[in-house]
């Protein structure tokens, strides 16, 4: 899952995205989660 995860923040947000603050790691971590949750989502349907 951590794998996914990193893969996935480098490719949708790593570029763009600042450095989260520590204090906004948590939303950010599930905020991750939710679109990692929809591509899979997409990814089932095809």
């Amino acid at each position: 899952m951590s794998l996914l995860l990193g893969a996935h923040m480098s490719v949708s947000g790593g570029l763009h995205r600042p450095m989260v603050l520590e204090t906004d790691k948590d939303e950010t971590l599930a905020h991750d989660v939710r679109n990692l949750t929809l591509l899979r989502g997409l990814c089932l349907q095809d």
